[in-house]
């Protein structure tokens, strides 16, 4: 939500050291909010559930950078379900592929750290997919660095925190749309 508003202030109609319009201000509050209620789902989630016992619960740290692409960026090709969802797994692969690999050629990790080669492997999957989500590559270095064995990563808190953060954010957009409505097609709202 801070990047989203730093955007607002650096943006051409901005510049300039301006102030915020009114609808500028209402945007970064919405989305602000959004990600709130997401963030807090998440962490209720994971209280609720109980999934405390390998150091992370429902979210994980690319959960937050998550939140804000939902929130804040509704529309981009990484905020799409299907991405988020295909690129969450794609990082769970990786990460298993990873520590298999490790596992059974050590001297690997000579040269490169087994959560880099998870990154990178699973960045690669995604955009040959063309299913790239940048917190979900986080989530794969993540799940090789915290080793929580095969059974927690097919878990995964990261794809928990995802499916969590996608309900809330169709539900509070569509909220949304019901309180202030939809503009009609072929109508644009003018700014």
């Amino acid at each position: 939500p801070l990047w989203a508003c730093s955007q607002v202030f650096n943006s051409p109609r901005s510049a300039a050291g301006k102030m915020l319009t009114v609808a500028e201000l209402k945007t970064c509050v919405f989305n602000t909010v959004g990600c709130l209620l997401g963030m807090l789902a998440v962490h209720t989630v994971g209280k609720e559930l109980g999934v405390r016992g390998y150091g992370y619960k429902c979210g994980c740290p690319p959960t937050g950078p998550l939140a804000c692409l939902l929130f804040c960026m509704p529309g981009a090709p990484a905020s799409k379900a299907i991405t988020v969802v295909a690129s969450h797994a794609i990082a769970t692969a990786a990460a298993m592929a990873t520590n298999v690999l490790y596992a059974n050629v050590p001297a690997c990790g000579d040269y490169l750290p087994a959560p880099s080669a998870s990154v990178c492997l699973s960045l690669f999957v995604m955009m040959a997919t063309k299913k790239l989500n940048p917190p979900a590559c986080a989530y794969a270095g993540m799940l090789v660095a915290s080793n929580p064995g095969y059974e927690m990563m097919l878990l995964g808190p990261g794809m928990l925190g995802a499916f969590v953060l996608l309900a809330v954010q169709k539900i509070y957009f569509a909220a949304a749309d019901l309180v202030v409505g939809k503009p009609k097609a072929g109508k644009a709202k003018k700014a």
